[in-house]
């Protein structure tokens, strides 16, 4: 029989080095009671330190650190180093213990998204049990890693490709983090070559064109001034056209399904700081479904992600005039970009090119207001445009905003209590208004 070898022992010294603690570090987890001296370490006690370290690093405190693991102790007394047995992460202002199944906040007593209940306690420290297993560092931490990596590497262009591959961690790790993806969804929505520009998560330039660099010049003459600073993306290979028509504009990500050579070069000599992402963008491949998440106080908001297209046989026309071929296709692609609009949201387009959006405001006439106020002020033409609105009309004012600007057709959900009044409206306008029985609203 094989005599079982003894557990290994680590001095303060090799502790330090290996998990590379500063003073203040040392200090902060002696106050946690983890740090004692020279006394002989052992890899359990190393799991926990290093556990704990991450926990400072992500920005809990170590006061937060102590009533956890406080509670825990008491809620449990056969831990014997809870940073070691169980997973802890930092949500917000709440440390939490979870594992694959569940979420358990230690100080509370209460599962995260349960409601409270005398038996939660011992039901989820039980559930948490994982015995010896490596605490990881939490994601946010780990993603912020890589990214302060691929950061510091995209500066010098013999690391160009391994501060591409550090991006691709970063959005592997925890995909909420690139914000690249905001635009995404929006690209998916059109089979031809698109190119879209999003601001703080809203589109403010998105046009189709015959090729990529044609669909960008078109997107970046929607806002030419909110692009600064703004997330790119094509839905086709990002060639030098693409990189031509973004010369001397700072933008924060470019995003492409994929990235021409020459386009490349050009980004490494023009665009050190720019962040730079493959990702599908087939419209075919796109899933059926996804859950968004929301974070609301003391929870999460799951739903299903809008992803609803317009079915032709169940638009209603409700206008006296029925809408023109053209007009049709421009307000398909209209309310397409209306859907990835904050509510409330108008959006004036002609067919292909987006030439006002109004998103965000607090009532609907107020949406369309700065619609048409961005459109003119860019010196885009918006007679002969159509207007596409995220929910119904609650009143005829926004549909006399636009008309008065010169749209010639809408699209809208209807239900209002007052369609009536918005179609009389639409008909004296000579407008052609089609309803589809679908609200967008996003928040």
């Amino acid at each position: 029989m094989t005599k079982p070898q003894p557990e290994r022992v680590y001095g303060l010294r090799e502790l330090t080095r290996i998990l590379t603690l500063t003073p203040k570090r040392a200090a902060q987890l002696r106050r946690l009671e983890l740090l004692r001296g020279d006394a002989g370490y052992t890899f359990r006690d190393l799991l926990a330190l290093r556990a704990a370290s991450a926990l400072l690093d992500a920005g809990a405190s170590v006061r937060q650190i102590k009533q956890t693991l406080a509670a825990l102790r008491r809620q449990d007394p056969g831990l014997e180093q809870p940073l070691a047995e169980l997973r802890l992460v930092l949500d917000g202002d709440r440390l939490l213990a979870e594992s694959d199944r569940v979420r358990f906040d230690p100080r509370s007593g209460q599962l995260v998204l349960g409601l409270d209940s005398g038996g939660l306690a011992a039901d989820a420290t039980a559930t948490l049990r994982t015995g010896l297993v490596r605490p990881l560092a939490p994601p946010v931490e780990q993603a912020e890693t890589w990214f302060e990596r691929a950061s510091e590497w995209d500066g010098d262009p013999a690391r160009w490709e391994e501060a591409v591959d550090a991006y691709r961690r970063v959005v592997a790790i925890d995909p909420t983090y690139a914000a690249a993806w905001t635009a995404l969804g929006l690209l998916l929505e059109f089979e031809e070559p698109a190119a879209v520009v999003i601001k703080h998560t809203n589109p403010c330039g998105v046009a189709l064109g015959a090729t990529a660099g044609e669909a960008m010049a078109r997107a970046k003459a929607c806002d030419p001034v909110s692009i600064y600073g703004g997330i790119v993306g094509v839905n086709r290979t990002l060639d030098l056209a693409v990189v031509q028509e973004l010369a001397g504009i700072f933008v924060e990500i470019l995003f492409a399904p994929a990235f021409a050579p020459d386009a490349l070069e050009e980004l490494r000599r023009t665009k050190k700081k720019c962040r730079v992402f493959e990702a599908p963008c087939d419209r075919a491949r796109a899933p059926s479904q996804v859950v968004e998440y929301r974070s609301v106080w003391g929870g999460l908001l799951a739903q299903t992600a809008d992803l609803t297209d317009l079915d032709a046989g169940a638009l209603k026309t409700v206008s006296k005039r029925q809408p023109t071929a053209a007009e049709l296709a421009a307000l398909t692609f209209a309310w397409r970009v209306a859907k990835h609009a904050k509510s409330n949201a108008i959006v004036l387009a002609t067919r292909g090119q987006v030439v006002g959006v109004g998103a965000g405001q607090m009532n609907r006439v107020d949406s369309a207001r700065l619609a048409v106020m961005r459109a003119q002020e860019l010196g885009l033409e918006t007679r002969g445009s159509v207007c596409a609105s995220d929910a119904f009309f609650p009143f005829r004012d926004g549909l006399d905003v636009v008309a008065k600007a010169g749209a010639t057709a809408v699209v809208h959900p209807g239900g209002s209590l007052r369609d009536d009044e918005v179609i009389k409206a639409a008909d004296e306008h000579g407008m052609a208004m089609v309803l589809t029985g679908i609200r967008h609203f996003r928040h």
